[in-house]
Protein backbone atom coordinates (compact mmCIF):
# COMPACT_ATOMS: atom_id res chain seq x y z
CA UNK A 1 0.00 0.00 0.00
CA UNK A 2 3.03 2.52 0.84
CA UNK A 3 4.66 2.06 -2.49
CA UNK A 4 1.38 1.99 -4.11
CA UNK A 5 1.04 5.66 -2.61
CA UNK A 6 4.45 6.57 -3.08
CA UNK A 7 4.31 5.54 -6.46
CA UNK A 8 1.14 7.79 -6.86
CA UNK A 9 2.31 10.83 -5.66
CA UNK A 10 5.52 10.57 -7.75
CA UNK A 11 3.22 10.27 -10.71
CA UNK A 12 1.38 13.84 -9.80
CA UNK A 13 5.46 15.32 -8.82
CA UNK A 14 5.91 14.81 -12.87
CA UNK A 15 2.34 16.61 -13.76
CA UNK A 16 2.82 19.16 -11.30
CA UNK A 17 6.06 20.30 -13.16
CA UNK A 18 4.65 20.01 -16.51
CA UNK A 19 0.99 21.55 -15.89
CA UNK A 20 0.36 23.84 -13.04
CA UNK A 21 -3.65 23.46 -14.05
CA UNK A 22 -3.41 19.86 -14.30
CA UNK A 23 -0.96 19.07 -11.53
CA UNK A 24 -3.88 21.19 -9.33
CA UNK A 25 -6.54 18.84 -11.00
CA UNK A 26 -4.99 15.64 -10.44
CA UNK A 27 -3.79 16.77 -6.63
CA UNK A 28 -7.42 17.01 -6.10
CA UNK A 29 -8.53 13.72 -7.65
CA UNK A 30 -5.33 12.10 -5.74
CA UNK A 31 -6.21 13.98 -2.22
CA UNK A 32 -8.16 10.45 -1.22
CA UNK A 33 -4.62 8.65 -2.02
CA UNK A 34 -3.58 9.69 1.38
CA UNK A 35 -5.66 7.08 3.23
CA UNK A 36 -6.01 5.26 0.44
CA UNK A 37 -8.03 3.21 -2.01
CA UNK A 38 -10.75 1.80 -0.35
CA UNK A 39 -14.45 0.43 -1.79
CA UNK A 40 -15.97 3.64 -1.53
CA UNK A 41 -13.11 5.93 -3.00
CA UNK A 42 -12.22 3.49 -5.68
CA UNK A 43 -13.91 4.94 -8.42
CA UNK A 44 -11.47 8.48 -7.77
CA UNK A 45 -8.29 6.83 -7.74
CA UNK A 46 -9.72 5.20 -11.01
CA UNK A 47 -10.15 8.90 -12.79
CA UNK A 48 -7.04 9.80 -10.91
CA UNK A 49 -4.83 7.11 -13.00
CA UNK A 50 -6.50 7.72 -15.98
CA UNK A 51 -6.09 11.44 -16.23
CA UNK A 52 -2.45 10.71 -15.01
CA UNK A 53 -2.18 8.50 -17.68
CA UNK A 54 -3.66 11.01 -19.99
CA UNK A 55 -0.97 13.61 -19.08
CA UNK A 56 1.84 11.68 -19.46
CA UNK A 57 0.71 8.68 -21.83
CA UNK A 58 -1.61 10.23 -23.76
CA UNK A 59 -1.69 11.23 -27.68
CA UNK A 60 -2.03 14.97 -28.61
CA UNK A 61 -5.89 15.63 -30.51
CA UNK A 62 -7.26 18.78 -32.05
CA UNK A 63 -10.78 20.27 -30.68
CA UNK A 64 -12.75 22.06 -32.96
CA UNK A 65 -16.10 24.01 -31.88
CA UNK A 66 -19.58 23.15 -33.77
CA UNK A 67 -22.57 23.88 -32.66
CA UNK A 68 -24.56 24.88 -29.24
CA UNK A 69 -28.05 24.31 -28.58
CA UNK A 70 -29.66 26.49 -26.35
CA UNK A 71 -32.15 24.41 -24.29
CA UNK A 72 -34.28 27.02 -23.39
CA UNK A 73 -34.81 29.10 -26.93
CA UNK A 74 -38.05 27.34 -29.07
CA UNK A 75 -36.52 28.93 -31.84
CA UNK A 76 -33.26 28.08 -33.87
CA UNK A 77 -32.35 29.17 -37.53
CA UNK A 78 -30.29 27.96 -39.66
CA UNK A 79 -27.35 31.42 -39.76
CA UNK A 80 -26.69 29.97 -36.19
CA UNK A 81 -28.70 32.84 -34.11
CA UNK A 82 -31.47 31.19 -31.80
CA UNK A 83 -34.62 33.61 -31.34
CA UNK A 84 -34.69 36.94 -30.49
CA UNK A 85 -36.14 37.59 -26.99
CA UNK A 86 -36.58 41.38 -25.22
CA UNK A 87 -33.77 40.00 -22.96
CA UNK A 88 -31.50 39.14 -26.07
CA UNK A 89 -32.68 41.30 -29.30
CA UNK A 90 -29.80 39.92 -30.87
CA UNK A 91 -30.36 36.30 -30.45
CA UNK A 92 -28.18 33.84 -29.00
CA UNK A 93 -25.17 32.66 -31.06
CA UNK A 94 -25.34 28.99 -32.09
CA UNK A 95 -21.99 28.50 -34.24
CA UNK A 96 -19.11 28.97 -31.38
CA UNK A 97 -16.10 29.33 -33.81
CA UNK A 98 -13.37 28.36 -31.98
CA UNK A 99 -10.71 25.38 -31.14
CA UNK A 100 -8.89 23.78 -28.67
CA UNK A 101 -6.14 21.18 -27.64
CA UNK A 102 -6.70 17.92 -25.92
CA UNK A 103 -4.60 15.22 -24.40
CA UNK A 104 -5.98 11.89 -24.46
CA UNK A 105 -5.57 8.36 -23.25
CA UNK A 106 -7.91 5.42 -24.00
CA UNK A 107 -7.83 2.47 -21.89
CA UNK A 108 -8.18 -1.02 -24.29
CA UNK A 109 -8.51 -3.16 -21.82
CA UNK A 110 -11.80 -1.86 -20.38
CA UNK A 111 -12.69 1.08 -23.35
CA UNK A 112 -12.89 3.92 -20.98
CA UNK A 113 -11.40 7.54 -22.36
CA UNK A 114 -9.91 9.89 -20.33
CA UNK A 115 -9.45 13.54 -22.09
CA UNK A 116 -7.74 16.60 -20.70
CA UNK A 117 -9.21 19.90 -22.65
CA UNK A 118 -9.07 23.59 -22.80
CA UNK A 119 -10.96 24.95 -25.93
CA UNK A 120 -11.70 28.76 -26.42
CA UNK A 121 -14.79 29.70 -28.52
CA UNK A 122 -17.14 32.64 -29.36
CA UNK A 123 -19.91 32.80 -26.79
CA UNK A 124 -23.47 32.97 -26.66
CA UNK A 125 -22.81 37.05 -27.19
CA UNK A 126 -19.76 36.86 -29.34
CA UNK A 127 -17.51 37.00 -26.92
CA UNK A 128 -14.34 35.31 -25.92
CA UNK A 129 -15.21 32.36 -23.83
CA UNK A 130 -12.73 29.32 -22.66
CA UNK A 131 -13.76 25.50 -21.47
CA UNK A 132 -10.90 23.89 -19.18
CA UNK A 133 -11.61 19.86 -17.41
CA UNK A 134 -11.43 16.65 -18.59
CA UNK A 135 -14.10 13.97 -19.93
CA UNK A 136 -14.39 10.39 -18.77
CA UNK A 137 -16.16 8.51 -21.47
CA UNK A 138 -17.18 4.27 -21.21
CA UNK A 139 -17.23 3.10 -25.02
CA UNK A 140 -18.74 0.27 -26.38
CA UNK A 141 -18.51 -1.06 -30.21
CA UNK A 142 -21.25 -0.48 -32.65
CA UNK A 143 -21.88 -1.91 -36.34
CA UNK A 144 -20.27 -4.97 -35.50
CA UNK A 145 -17.17 -3.20 -35.80
CA UNK A 146 -13.61 -1.87 -33.63
CA UNK A 147 -13.69 1.01 -35.54
CA UNK A 148 -16.91 2.50 -34.68
CA UNK A 149 -17.81 3.15 -30.95
CA UNK A 150 -20.66 4.75 -28.46
CA UNK A 151 -19.52 6.37 -25.75
CA UNK A 152 -21.28 7.76 -22.64
CA UNK A 153 -19.81 9.96 -19.48
CA UNK A 154 -19.49 13.14 -18.40
CA UNK A 155 -17.44 16.29 -17.98
CA UNK A 156 -16.73 18.71 -15.47
CA UNK A 157 -15.15 21.68 -16.01
CA UNK A 158 -14.73 25.26 -15.19
CA UNK A 159 -15.92 27.75 -17.55
CA UNK A 160 -13.83 31.36 -17.84
CA UNK A 161 -16.36 33.28 -19.77
CA UNK A 162 -17.29 37.66 -19.71
CA UNK A 163 -20.06 38.39 -17.11
CA UNK A 164 -23.04 39.27 -17.90
CA UNK A 165 -23.40 42.74 -16.61
CA UNK A 166 -20.04 43.42 -17.82
CA UNK A 167 -17.00 42.10 -19.66
CA UNK A 168 -15.17 41.29 -16.83
CA UNK A 169 -14.41 37.28 -17.04
CA UNK A 170 -15.22 35.40 -14.27
CA UNK A 171 -14.86 32.50 -13.44
CA UNK A 172 -17.51 29.28 -12.98
CA UNK A 173 -17.39 25.46 -12.20
CA UNK A 174 -19.34 23.57 -14.35
CA UNK A 175 -20.60 19.53 -15.18
CA UNK A 176 -21.75 18.05 -18.40
CA UNK A 177 -23.31 14.83 -19.76
CA UNK A 178 -21.28 13.69 -22.84
CA UNK A 179 -21.98 11.37 -25.41
CA UNK A 180 -19.67 10.72 -28.05
CA UNK A 181 -19.66 8.96 -31.96
CA UNK A 182 -16.46 7.87 -32.36
CA UNK A 183 -14.40 6.31 -35.66
CA UNK A 184 -10.80 5.19 -34.89
CA UNK A 185 -9.89 8.54 -33.50
CA UNK A 186 -11.86 11.12 -35.04
CA UNK A 187 -14.92 11.82 -32.74
CA UNK A 188 -18.26 13.61 -32.43
CA UNK A 189 -19.03 14.45 -29.04
CA UNK A 190 -22.21 16.39 -27.79
CA UNK A 191 -22.11 17.85 -24.22
CA UNK A 192 -25.22 18.37 -21.81
CA UNK A 193 -25.38 21.58 -19.71
CA UNK A 194 -27.38 24.55 -20.05
CA UNK A 195 -26.51 24.12 -24.01
CA UNK A 196 -25.94 21.27 -25.83
CA UNK A 197 -22.37 21.70 -26.99
CA UNK A 198 -21.63 19.52 -30.42
CA UNK A 199 -17.66 19.68 -30.26
CA UNK A 200 -15.09 17.21 -33.10
CA UNK A 201 -12.11 15.96 -31.72
CA UNK A 202 -9.64 14.60 -33.73
CA UNK A 203 -6.30 12.96 -32.06
CA UNK A 204 -3.20 12.33 -33.56
CA UNK A 205 -0.74 9.02 -33.33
Amino acid sequence: MIKSRVKSFREIEVVVRRSKFIGLLLCGLYSVNSWGCGSATQWLCEIGHGLVMAESEGKNGLMISGYAYHTSITAHWPTGVAEQTPADPQGLNEIPYGAGYARTWYNYDTNEEYTLFAIAFSDSYWKPEVHAGYTYQKYHSIFDSNNWKWGLGYTPMILIKPSWSNDAPIILPGIGLTSTLKYKDVELMATWANVIFVNAKITFN
